[in-house]
């Protein structure tokens, strides 16, 4: 292997590296804006559960 063929080779490897690790990161920031939004939504379905039940007392008086 030539030294440029060796500076391709290592340039290539590093290239892949960061890729992979800016991959990680960005799977990790995804699933964590995943997880933020199933969050939300679980505390809008109880608000509205209490809301509902609210509303049901409230119908019965």
């Amino acid at each position: 292997m030539n030294p440029k063929e060796h500076f391709m080779s290592f340039h290539i490897q590093n290239l892949m590296k960061s890729t992979h690790k800016f991959i990680i990161q960005t799977s990790v920031v995804v699933s964590m804006e995943q997880m933020d939004m199933e969050c939300t939504l679980m505390q809008e379905v109880e608000t509205n559960e209490k809301k509902n039940i609210l509303l049901k007392k409230i119908k019965i008086k």
